[in-house]
């Protein structure tokens, strides 16, 4: 049973350092580059403008860390 635990938390910060990365990148970029984001389940991409990409980004991060207090 404890086997499960370890496998989510490392999940878990895996996700949460991709997001750091994600947003490093994000914040790296020049105003005029262009962003996409993926549709949620789908290849399908929209292009958006960096700030609406840093604020999804944000609530991903928010979203992950009420998980992880959560678990």
């Amino acid at each position: 049973m404890l086997s499960g635990c370890v496998i989510i938390d490392v999940e878990e910060e895996v996700e949460e350092r991709e997001l750091r990365v994600l947003d490093y990148e994000l914040k790296s970029l020049k105003a005029d580059k262009r962003v996409y984001l993926q549709q949620p389940n789908s290849n399908i991409y929209f292009l958006c403008k960096k700030a609406d990409a840093l604020t999804y980004l944000e609530q991903e991060r928010e979203a992950l860390s009420v998980k992880q207090k959560s678990s």
